[in-house]
């Protein structure tokens, strides 16, 4: 039996340029999609006492790491040993380039795709798959709608009625469900409040006609990027002033470790 990654939660940080402190889009959210997947991975085999335990000593011990790391990408982790017993673990990962463009290549929703809902998992499948079609993968259901990318949940903006919404399917138990993406979560909120958003939700999209939108990417280590080319179609142009104020706004977000 191999190691093998039950849950991840990974996400960027960057050291204050006044305070020196190290910061993170989101943490709150982050820690808390981890407990949930964890909890999840190991029902039945720890009880609830003694996992609340465990992870408040993980997450101090980590704290202390990722603190002192300061610009990164780091990652929680829950792995299974070969001995096939269960471990916590902070990998502290160096910033890797950014981005804020990336082209979508559509792939069938059963490829390698293993409890989609939760992030870990699939994440070497994922890598796998992105450098295969070079670029990133947008997996898609039997019913031809675009669900997710490979590490992006998307966001599609109608150019003639300017309503933005995600897709459906964040956190179902079922192969067309994907990742609760918690840059998502904030994005969704700046929307909310955003004066100029003339309507924001979420609906299906047929992925042959994401190229008809201005499309979002969106992730905890680039942020907001645009997509600009759905199968080697050219998606709608950005407008740029709403992408400058959404950027603004996300990076408003970031929040002391």
């Amino acid at each position: 039996m191999e190691r093998e990654l039950l849950v991840a939660d990974s996400f960027r940080t960057r050291t204050h340029s006044f305070t020196g402190e190290t910061e993170a889009r989101g943490m709150e959210l982050h820690v808390s999609r981890f407990i949930d997947a964890v909890e999840e991975a190991v029902a039945g085999e720890i009880p609830f006492e003694d996992l609340a335990g465990w992870l408040t000593d993980f997450f101090e011990a980590a704290g202390e790491d990722i603190a002192a790391g300061g610009d990164g990408f780091p990652r929680f982790e829950l792995w299974r040993t070969a001995a096939g017993d269960l471990e916590l673990a902070c990998a502290i990962r160096p910033l890797p380039e950014l981005g804020e463009t990336l082209a979508l290549i559509s792939v069938d929703h059963a490829t390698a795709r293993v409890t989609p809902w939760r992030k870990g998992p699939n994440i070497s499948r994922y890598a796998v798959l992105n450098r295969e079609v070079g670029a990133e993968a947008l997996f898609v259901s039997e019913d031809g709608l675009a669900i997710e990318g490979a590490t992006t949940s998307l966001l599609a903006w109608n150019p003639t009625t300017g309503h933005g919404h995600f897709l459906p399917g964040a956190g179902e138990r079922r192969p067309e469900g994907r990742i609760v993406s918690v840059t998502e979560i904030l994005v969704r909120v700046i929307a909310e409040e955003d004066e100029a958003t003339v309507s924001f939700g979420e609906a299906p999209i047929l992925a042959r006609e994401l190229h008809e939108y201005e499309v979002w990417a969106v992730n905890a280590l680039h942020g907001i990027r645009v997509v600009t080319s759905v199968d080697g179609v050219p998606t709608q142009a950005a407008q740029h002033e709403r992408l400058a104020r959404f950027r603004k706004a996300l990076d408003q977000t970031w929040q002391p470790v």
